[in-house]
């Protein structure tokens, strides 16, 4: 008598679709893990290079923040045309309300030589010029103005300002040079410092709120979106796109970080109230990214478009912050 055929069922365990579940399921887990290391470890320091470029190709010239209808502006566009060498002017000026000595002149003559050996003026400075009343005297110094050594002018007129040092004579170093300088000056380090404060105050925030390593990945997605804005930003400056100024590269830092934080935190807040419902992580996070998707994406076009409305402004540096802000 021949045996029958088992009718036992197989285990679920052994079932080819059960296998295909567990297969699809790991792959969708895994998929999260690899967009993040490649975008830790590929997208981001490529991003980075390319960002940290972003200040070479920024314009810090009167023509990057005026209108182009200023007559400054026009003026500025007519000196650069007909002047061989981009030069501007700083105006070292010593002055005696009693009247200038012989000795006086002298040691002017003295000083205008060692400004002469100062590294980084553009040419020879002037003879010393004399004033109609014969209290004062200055001296016209050339200094660089291309768009490279704009950060370099403080430290240049801060050394004319030595070299120009005469005992019982002040000097003064004045005119176009000396503003452009402390316009310089006031810019410098602005990016760093602004990254610094708003990071620190991000930090705190989230201290106070989660007090948990919880805040870290947020910190880092909202770093890593800082970069690649950055470098999308720097791509299109170099390739004469768009105008960026210091002013708005600093302000980029500040709203690519605070945007990136406040929907990070939305979209946790969804995740949490998902893991109530859920079990699973991942069914949790598909949950919460189609409950936060279409606020931040509202959010986000509202503010691209009032960014986008600087455009209409005369001023050229709210036509720069417009477009640089939309794309952070």
């Amino acid at each position: 008598m021949s045996a029958r055929p088992s009718t036992v069922d197989h285990p679920d365990h052994d079932h080819p679709a059960v296998g295909r579940r567990r297969r699809i399921s790991w792959g969708r887990a895994l998929l999260p893990a690899i967009v993040v290391v490649i975008g830790l470890f590929v997208i981001a320091p490529i991003a980075g290079t390319l960002g940290g470029k972003l200040s070479s190709v920024t314009e810090n010239d009167q023509a990057a923040f005026l209108p182009d209808s200023a007559e400054s502006t026009r003026s500025l566009e007519f000196e650069t045309r007909f002047a061989g060498d981009q030069n501007i002017p700083a105006l070292v000026v010593w002055e005696r309300e009693s009247g200038l000595t012989e000795g006086d002149l002298a040691a002017v003559a003295e000083a205008a030589a060692r400004i002469a050996e100062v590294d980084g003026i553009a040419a020879e400075p002037s003879p010393p010029i004399p004033s109609e009343d014969g209290q004062a005297v200055q001296v016209v110094v050339p200094l660089p103005a291309d768009n490279t050594a704009f950060e370099q002018l403080p430290g240049i007129v801060e050394e004319v300002a030595e070299a120009a040092q005469v005992e019982d004579l002040p000097a003064f170093v004045t005119g176009p040079g000396g503003q452009f300088a402390d316009f310089a000056a006031a810019f410098e380090g602005i990016d760093s410092n602004l990254l610094f404060t708003t990071v620190g105050v991000i930090l705190v925030i989230l201290v106070l709120i989660y007090r948990s390593p919880v805040f870290i990945p947020v910190l880092v997605s909202a770093g890593m979106a800082l970069v690649i804005a950055q470098a999308v930003v720097y791509l299109l400056a170099d390739g004469g796109v768009l105008t960026v100024d210091g002013q708005s590269q600093g302000i980029l830092s500040v709203l690519v970080l605070g945007a990136g934080t406040d929907y990070a935190l939305l979209l946790i807040s969804r995740f949490k109230e998902e893991l109530h419902q859920q079990d699973s992580w991942t069914v949790a996070m598909r949950g919460a990214l189609r409950g936060a998707f279409p606020p931040i994406v509202a959010s986000g076009a509202t503010v691209i478009l009032g960014l986008l409305c600087l455009l209409l402004s005369d001023l050229n540096s709210n036509k720069s912050l417009g477009p640089v802000g939309a794309i952070g």
